[in-house]
């Protein structure tokens, strides 16, 4: 559940839910618009808080409800690294 999602349902401000966590109303608005995304520490005080109804996954940018299956991601595979040759200059002889 989006973190917006849970405020609303539990009539929870946001000075609120930002007093419960420990910082300001303007840090929880901006994980609210997505704005900024919580630290991994303070994404697990949201999970307590919330008694895991908001999870880590909920913060992803690309958050979908069903999460992607192996056959929907894939691992860009970047080229192989070049390798370089150095010859021994012609004059030097």
């Amino acid at each position: 559940m989006k973190l917006k999602d849970y405020l609303k349902k539990n009539q929870i401000t946001l000075q609120q839910f930002a007093d419960k966590l420990g910082v300001s109303c303007s840090t929880v608005g901006h994980y609210v618009a997505g704005r900024r995304t919580p630290s991994i520490a303070m994404a697990r005080r949201i999970e307590q808080a919330t008694n895991f109804d908001v999870l880590m996954w909920d913060f992803a940018p690309e958050h979908n409800e069903v999460p992607p299956t192996s056959e929907e991601t894939s691992i860009q595979r970047t080229p192989a690294c070049t390798t370089y040759v150095i010859q021994p200059n012609c004059s030097e002889r």
